[in-house]
C-alpha cells in the first residue's frame, strides 16, 4: 500500500515537472544562441566588417528620436542587420533595420 502511495507521488511529480524541465531547456538553447551571435558581432567588429553599434545607434536616434527599447543582431539573406525597437514619443514603437556593414537604414515602420 505504502509503495502505491509513494509510486503515485513519484508519477505526480514528474508530471507536474516536466513543463518546467522543458521550458528551462528552451532558455538554455535561446542564451546559446544569443552568446553565438554576441561572439559573431564581435569577431565581425574586430575584423572591421561591421561599423561600430554606437556609431549606428547615434545615427537611427538622430533620423528616429526616441527611447531604444531592444537591439538586435541577425543575418538574414547574407546581410548583417541591427534591429532597434524605438519607443516614440507618440508612444508608437518603431522598428528600424540597418545593414551592419555600411549603416544604411532598410526599413522604418510602426510596430
Amino acid at each position: 500500500m505504502k509503495r502505491r502511495i509513494f509510486l503515485m507521488i513519484g508519477i505526480c511529480l514528474a508530471v507536474a515537472c516536466a513543463p518546467a524541465l522543458a521550458l528551462a531547456d528552451g532558455k538554455d538553447r535561446d542564451r546559446d544562441e544569443r552568446h553565438h551571435r554576441a561572439d559573431e558581432v564581435y569577431r565581425l567588429r574586430q575584423k572591421g566588417a561591421l561599423k561600430p553599434l554606437a556609431d549606428i545607434r547615434e545615427q537611427v536616434l538622430e533620423q528616429f528620436p526616441g527611447r531604444i527599447l531592444e537591439t538586435e543582431f541577425e543575418k538574414k539573406d547574407g546581410l548583417a542587420i541591427y534591429e532597434f525597437y524605438i519607443l516614440q514619443g507618440d508612444g508608437n514603437v518603431r522598428e528600424v533595420k540597418v545593414d551592419a556593414r555600411s549603416g544604411r537604414i532598410l526599413t522604418a515602420e510602426i510596430d
